[in-house]
């Protein structure tokens, strides 16, 4: 086989290519079988030595799928590119030589990308919250924070003492748009190897997991803790202390946030599901987490 110039496989697979095809025509009297030959051993011997050696390493499980999803979607390309030269009649020839590198990465692709996923998401949660020196604090709400303020107002009325223990945070909001931000960027990275490495007929389901992710630690863990905590700020009524406006902060960033999930939503999630069973779930994922926030 002619010789592979540089460290990058895919740009010499075209030159090589044309210049064999012409030499085949004059020279075979089948040289669609040739040519067909001479792509496999190059995908045999050349792209999965190649790729094999890229994704040996999954311990840096960002640059791991990074890798897998740069060479899928080049080798893809590379396969549409090579079907100018009629290799032979079956249509599938390319794709299933394409299949045949990457199966057992794709086999395991959406596990690594749940697990990868997850970690990222906690650890850009507790890294903010550390620049912040805030301690996560295990918060009631609903019914039980409300019962809890009731009884401090009535209590608060007919001893004349005010036994709220409200702490304002010196009017910290603990919302980020900016680690919103970064919650929302990598989960759209996750939607776009989604879409690409997942089987046709999972990645609806796919596609519920990472929003299911991206729901929990974007408004479960960030966004609905930060309303609860300004709630418990917010002074009872019978309080004769000065309202803090801090809490409208924080409705006015949560508000922010929730439109950019649901830009994201529209962008990213909805063309991986619509028209699928998964499209009913994840609006239903999405009211009742919007119904928490209410």
């Amino acid at each position: 086989m002619g010789s592979f110039g540089g460290k990058d496989v895919f740009q010499d697979v075209i030159p090589m290519c044309t210049k064999y095809h012409k030499l085949m025509q004059q020279v075979f009297t089948n040289p669609e079988q040739v040519m067909a030959k001479f792509v496999l051993n190059i995908y045999h011997l050349r792209l999965q030595k190649y790729a094999v050696a890229k994704l040996a390493d999954k311990t840096d499980s960002d640059k791991y799928l990074k890798n897998l999803y740069d060479l899928y979607t080049r080798t893809v390309k590379l396969s549409t590119e090579l079907k100018m030269f009629n290799i032979c009649t079956d249509e599938t020839y390319l794709t299933k030589l394409t299949r045949n590198i990457f199966q057992k990465y794709l086999d395991t692709y959406i596990i690594i990308e749940i697990k990868a996923l997850r970690e990222k998401s906690a650890a850009l949660l507790i890294e903010y919250y550390e620049s912040k020196n805030h301690q996560k604090k295990q918060l009631q709400s609903g019914g039980f924070q409300e019962l809890r303020r009731d009884l401090q107002a009535v209590l608060g009325a007919r001893t004349n003492i005010n036994i709220a223990q409200i702490e304002n945070y010196g009017g910290e909001t603990f919302l980020s748009e900016e680690l919103a931000i970064a919650l929302l960027q990598r989960s759209k990275v996750a939607f776009q190897r989604c879409q690409l490495l997942s089987k046709s007929d999972e990645i609806p389901m796919n596609a519920l997991q990472i929003f299911e992710i991206l729901l929990q630690y974007l408004i479960s863990e960030h966004v609905d803790y930060a309303l609860e905590l300004g709630l418990q700020s917010v002074p009872i009524p019978e309080s004769r202390t000065q309202p803090e406006i801090h809490f409208f902060n924080i409705v006015r960033q949560c508000n922010a946030i929730v439109r950019l999930l649901e830009e994201q939503f529209n962008d990213s999630v909805i063309p991986l599901i619509v028209s699928t069973p998964k499209h009913g779930d994840c609006m239903l994922k999405k009211k009742l987490y919007w119904i928490k926030l209410i």
